[in-house]
C-alpha cells in the first residue's frame, strides 16, 4: 500500500544518520491503521505537524534506539556507502524510475 523512493545519487551521498533519519521520516508517515491512508496531525500541515524539525526531531531516539541494537551494523553496512562506492563494489547501479503515485482518498 506505500511506497518510498529514494532518489539516487543523492541518497546514497547522504552521512549515515541522515539517510536513517530520511528512510525513518518516511515510514513515519504510514498511518498507524496501516490503511494506505498517512499519518495525520492536526493543523493546516497535517504531514508533519508543526514543524519538520520537531517531525524529525521525534524519530532520533528510535533511530538512536536502532543503531544500538544487535543488528544494526550488519543490516546498515550498506547505507554506509557512498554511490561511487556502491558502484565500485558492484560495478553498476540500477533503479527504476517510477511515475508518481497520486494518492487516493480512502473512505
Amino acid at each position: 500500500m506505500y511506497v518510498i523512493d529514494f532518489m539516487m545519487p543523492r541518497f546514497a551521498d547522504l552521512p549515515l544518520r541522515n539517510k536513517l533519519t530520511t528512510v525513518f521520516h518516511e515510514l513515519y508517515h504510514i498511518s498507524p491503521r496501516c490503511d494506505g491512508d498517512l499519518r495525520r496531525f492536526p493543523g493546516k500541515n497535517y504531514a508533519h505537524g508543526s514543524s519538520r524539525e520537531a517531525y524529525n526531531a521525534r524519530l532520533q531516539p528510535w533511530i538512536d534506539d536502532y543503531l544500538n541494537g544487535d543488528s544494526a551494523a550488519r543490516v546498515t553496512e550498506f547505507l554506509d556507502l557512498s554511490f561511487a562506492d556502491l558502484q565500485a563494489r558492484h560495478t553498476r547501479v540500477v533503479g527504476r524510475k517510477i511515475q508518481p503515485i497520486r494518492p487516493v482518498r480512502v473512505r
